[in-house]
């Protein structure tokens, strides 16, 4: 994993969640789509972008007990956490459940964030996995 920072420091179209996607992949950041244009915006073109490169993203809603993703342990995904710089918003950071069972934050794609402790921040609003295709049963690929 090679920590990647984010661009665009914005309360709408800041690049966090790419800079999390980079980070995980390996992929560089500047090719990580930013919707623009796609008939189903970023998440559409950044599921087009993944297919070929042999990445799936799913996206897994908020889970009130995120211990449940122990047998996951230290692996990475993208967690929605609240921004420190915009109040209200959220922001992507690269998380995992650790060796103590913790869900800490691996990487912050903005430079200028304070230390996350997420178990004062409450459950992450939403985690978004990354999981190569051919760990897929039988290589399928997802519609």
């Amino acid at each position: 994993m090679t920590p990647q920072y984010q661009r665009i420091v914005d309360g709408d179209r800041g690049d966090c969640n790419q800079a999390c996607v980079a980070t995980i992949t390996g992929l560089p950041l500047d090719d990580i789509p930013d919707g623009a244009g796609h008939k189903f915006g970023y998440y559409g073109a950044l599921q087009d972008f993944l297919d070929e490169h042999g990445w799936v993203y799913i996206e897994i809603g908020p889970v009130l007990y995120w211990w449940l993703f122990y047998p996951l342990r230290n692996v990475p995904v993208i967690a929605s956490v609240p921004s420190q710089a915009f109040e209200g918003r959220m922001h992507a950071v690269v998380a995992c459940v650790d060796d103590s069972d913790r869900l800490v934050v691996l990487h912050d794609p903005n430079p200028g964030n304070g230390p996350y402790d997420l178990s004062l921040e409450g459950v992450p609003e939403g985690h978004s996995m990354l999981i190569r295709r051919e760990g897929l049963p039988d290589g399928r690929r997802v519609p």
